[in-house]
């Protein structure tokens, strides 16, 4: 999963862009190994230029989301924590 994260920052790079949000539960668990099914809450691998990528979930998966999966980078944020 390290390598699809390195080309996915390769692809920013070249695009010349400053952050991505991945919120699609399939495409998050291709780049993080975490699947969930958040309904209507707003889940997103965010991944930031020259910063380690982050998972924001809801309040009800932090703690699923906080177990090894792959590298969605070492950072969990629950919604309500911002």
């Amino acid at each position: 999963m390290q390598e699809r994260l390195e080309k996915l920052h390769a692809y920013m790079e070249s695009r010349k862009l400053d952050a991505l949000i991945i919120t699609h539960p399939k495409n998050v668990y291709y780049f993080t190994g975490f699947l969930t099914e958040p309904h209507e809450r707003f889940m997103g691998l965010v991944l930031v230029r020259g910063e380690s990528p982050f998972l924001f979930v809801p309040l009800l998966d932090g703690e699923k989301a906080a177990l090894p999966h792959g590298d969605p980078g070492d950072r969990v944020i629950q919604a309500g924590e911002v």
